[in-house]
């Protein structure tokens, strides 16, 4: 498994142990690798989500999403961009302290938060239509912090 997978992995193992659906508090379900456009999804209510992880990098506007073909068909359908937990985790280089922050972005819009783009034709998968999630530091996109280890970290004192 590639670095990212793993960490992907580890990042949706994350949520659904310490987290509970945002819609009706019910425990969250890891779904089979490779389901389109979802990670997790409540055992109770219709709630699904796609988690993407972070490593070595503070919240920042941009990350990688997805396939791009998957994501059209359904916009297509009239179906609205997945809600979004991101986990952003990073090391301060002046403190070496390790750093997590994890959001919520329930309401994505495609013009506003995605960037659709194609890979480079040298690498892995040629050409292979993907996005990238934008806008993210933006203060009008809907957002929620799950977890600020700053806060969390200021709170024990």
């Amino acid at each position: 498994m590639s670095k990212p997978h793993v960490s992907g992995a580890k990042g949706e193992l994350e949520i659904i142990n310490d987290y509970k659906c945002p819609n009706c508090n019910s425990k969250l379900l890891r779904l089979p690798a490779s389901f389109p456009l979802f990670d997790v999804q409540c055992q109770r209510c219709l709630f699904r989500a796609q988690v993407k992880t972070t490593t070595d990098c503070a919240p920042k506007d941009q990350i990688f999403g997805a396939g791009w073909d998957i994501l059209d068909k359904n916009l297509k359908a009239g179906h609205l961009i997945p809600p979004l937990i991101v986990i952003f985790n990073w090391q301060d280089k002046k403190t070496k302290k390790l750093n997590k922050k994890i959001f919520f972005f329930p309401f994505l819009t495609e013009k506003k938060n995605i960037h659709h783009r194609k890979r480079s034709h040298k690498g892995k998968r040629p050409g292979y239509p993907e996005f990238n999630y934008i806008g993210l530091r933006d203060e009008t996109v809907p957002k929620m912090v799950l977890y600020d280890s700053s806060a969390a970290a200021k709170a024990k004192k």
